[in-house]
């Protein structure tokens, strides 16, 4: 005969009691008295059934959570493993939540329990058996007998997805709704006080008790299982916590290498010191956040969690003092470029005073010396290699606005500034039709034109120290040469021995070429130390 636990057949000596205390024990009453027993435990064993079917609703409930604390993780290989442990063992709780041992042993389909994996839906029979059939208690036995699927060798594939809590939360509202709706006619009876068979309440109450047992071993597994999952969970959050302060660190080493060198390109170039003091106090606290978290111990949770706070918030606070001393750098900048600019301003107008200065002294050397040689150029210029008609190649330099015209260098370069003048004024430049004459050539003009052209050897065409133009640029030059060292000679003005209206000399060799002062140094701007290089 099955004997029910210690609880109820407390529950049954205080029955006997009070019926033996009020005169019932005769052969009516002993009969009545066994039966009202058996009720009782009946009874008892049913309240026990809710009792554990509570106790499995809340161990599911904190399995749903864990289940949820782990979605994070959840694709870490140990953390499956336990979602999938933790699974199988909802399962199971559920299927002995939803039957309760029958009087009649029989063998249901196993359940059928969806889980959903990385968006696949997958069907598997659960739960499993796991306890030895050969020696597991009877209510074992049951249980192995109704859930065992012999074709279902091989285990589910492990959640690997953040499902698991919704699988889990179905599972515990099947479990609810089957406490309410299937615990059994026997426990219903039981419960509402409708037993009258002694047999029956014994049977019931024997029945209630196995179904508990299943439902406390399920729960047991439940929670045995959770706390595995939790500990996977903690542990595979861990690893990410340092990984991810590892990466904290590398940033934040960046970070604060490149802000020592801001800072010390800023300098004291800044409108209030205090923003220096600040970055320098902030690249200091970092530094001391950073020794910190190197050294926290990374098998510590706390630790490693508050060493990446200490580190982002010295970041935060790097991040804040660098972008104030940038605003602080940027306003001694603007007043500091504006100082250049104004020194600069003044250099260029000193600067171009005295060009002017040394222009119109220039100008007075030409035009004394034009004064000095009215009648042209006469001998053999200072610094000229040669002879009249073979001066050397390096005593000649290119017209520049002539292509192909050469002169003596002074007198080029003076022949290039009355050009410029020329060019401001009338938007055209000098028209050049003759300078410098090979001895050659000047044979060959001088059979062309025996009236006009010097005997070859005497023309100062042949020292390129004369120019021959159009109508309009000798008109020009005629009235303005004279600033340039240039001279329309005497001897070929109307009433001269030769008139020449387009030729003209340059009678300056001595004074020489315009050479402007030297431009002034300039003070370049400054750029901000925080613009990348």
């Amino acid at each position: 005969m099955h004997l029910p636990p210690l609880p109820f057949r407390d529950i049954a000596a205080s029955v006997t009691l009070t019926c033996f205390a009020i005169g019932l024990f005769s052969a009516h009453g002993t009969d009545a008295v066994r039966t009202h027993v058996a009720v009782a435990e009946a009874r008892a064993a049913a309240h026990e059934l809710q009792s554990d079917r509570r106790a499995l609703d809340e161990s599911l409930s904190a399995a749903e959570r864990v289940a949820h604390e782990a979605k994070v993780v959840l694709e870490e290989d140990d953390v499956a493993a336990a979602a999938a442990a933790l699974e199988k063992a909802v399962a199971d709780a559920s299927a002995a939540a939803a039957n309760p041992a029958p009087l009649v042993v029989h063998t249901p389909e196993p359940a059928m329990v969806e889980i959903v994996v990385d968006g696949a839906t997958e069907t598997s029979s659960t739960p499993h058996g796991e306890p030895d059939e050969a020696n597991a208690p009877e209510s074992d036995q049951w249980v192995a007998k109704s859930t065992a699927d012999p074709a279902a060798t091989a285990p589910a594939p492990a959640p690997t997805s953040a499902d698991l809590s919704a699988a889990i939360a179905a599972h515990q509202d099947a479990a609810i709704a089957d406490r309410v709706e299937e615990a059994g006619r026997d426990a219903t009876k039981a419960l509402e006080g409708s037993l009258t068979s002694r047999q029956e309440a014994h049977d019931i109450a024997a029945s209630l008790a196995e179904a508990s047992e299943t439902i406390d071993r399920a729960t047991l597994k439940v929670q045995q299982q959770a706390a595995s999952l939790e500990a996977a969970t903690a542990a595979a959050a861990l690893e990410l916590s340092a990984a991810d302060l590892d990466t904290t660190i590398e940033l934040a080493d960046a970070q604060l290498a490149d802000a020592t060198d801001r800072i010390g390109a800023v300098g004291r170039r800044v409108s209030s010191a205090t923003t220096v003091t600040a970055a320098l106090e902030a690249s200091a606290a970092m530094t001391h956040a950073l020794d910190g978290a190197r050294e926290a111990e990374r098998t510590d949770a706390d630790a490693v969690a508050s060493a990446r706070v200490a580190v982002k918030a010295s970041q935060s606070r790097l991040d804040a003092s660098l972008a104030d001393l940038r605003r602080s750098h940027d306003e001694w900048l603007a007043g500091e470029n504006a100082r250049r600019e104004l020194i600069n301003d003044r250099r260029m107008v000193q600067h171009q005073e005295d060009v002017a200065s040394a222009r119109a002294a220039h100008v007075e050397a030409n035009l004394s010396a034009v004064a000095a040689r009215a009648n042209g150029w006469a001998g053999q210029p200072v610094g000229v290699a040669g002879s009249n008609g073979q001066v050397a190649s390096a005593s000649l330099c290119e017209v520049d606005f002539a292509a192909g015209h050469l002169l003596q260098c002074d007198a080029a370069r003076a022949l290039a500034d009355a050009n410029a003048a020329y060019h401001a004024e009338t938007g055209r430049h000098l028209v050049v039709t003759d300078t410098y004459r090979s001895y050659g050539l000047q044979v060959t003009t001088r059979s062309r034109k025996p009236a006009t052209a010097a005997v070859p050897g005497t023309s100062n065409h042949g020292w390129g120290m004369a120019v021959d133009l159009d109508v309009a640029s000798s008109a020009w030059m005629r009235a303005h040469g004279d600033r340039f060292g240039w001279v329309h000679p005497r001897w070929a003005r109307p009433g001269g021995s030769k008139p020449e209206s387009w030729h003209l000399e340059y009678v300056a060799a001595d004074v020489g070429a315009f050479e402007a002062p030297a431009a002034p140094a300039l003070l370049e701007p400054l750029a901000s130390a925080f613009d990348e290089a």
